[in-house]
């Protein structure tokens, strides 16, 4: 399974996408799991999983470039996620199904 980590300022609305994003990427075959956190723990992103793409939510967009250095260093894709991905709506959601897959 991939693991993928999705970073937001707060953590409370990149919590629902990744439930729903997990979900309609099962649904469409996929393996892989999306779980998310605040961008604030980026030091210790690394310290109990190994993750395949860290996305970026457009709220910590400005994070980028720290954030791309640990995921260099721990081989991991970076991508950042646009505003028209970033909801929790069927529209949103296959937006932000397309930005993981094209970059896992």
């Amino acid at each position: 399974m991939k693991e993928v980590l999705l970073l937001c300022n707060a953590g409370m609305s990149s919590s629902m996408i990744a439930k729903k994003i997990t979900e309609l990427l099962q649904k469409k075959g996929e393996d892989i799991n999306v779980t998310s956190t605040t961008a604030m723990a980026n030091e210790s992103l690394f310290d109990e999983k190994h993750y395949d793409l860290l996305l970026i939510s457009p709220q910590v967009r400005m994070l980028f470039n720290d954030i791309k250095k640990i995921a260099d260093q721990n081989n991991s894709n970076i991508a950042q996620v646009t505003f028209d991905a970033y909801a929790p709506t069927p529209i949103a959601l296959e937006k932000l199904s397309k930005i993981i897959l094209e970059n896992i």
